[in-house]
């Protein structure tokens, strides 16, 4: 970039803004996975430690 005129700040401002961009869209996908794996584990494991433990079911 800088071969075609862009300054250092114009560069800096630029990588600063990919490095932004790629790390809320993680963020964002690393925080949707997370819920969902929190659901499937907490569902399905609250069922089986309430089996374990002998609670009634109630049907």
């Amino acid at each position: 970039m800088h071969g075609i005129g862009a300054t250092d700040e114009q560069v800096a401002l630029l990588f600063q803004r990919k490095i932004a961009l790629d790390a809320m869209v993680g963020a964002l996908i690393g925080g949707a996975l997370a819920a969902i794996a929190l659901l499937v584990i907490g569902g399905g494991g609250m069922a089986m430690a309430r089996e374990l433990a002998g609670a009634l079911r109630w049907t």
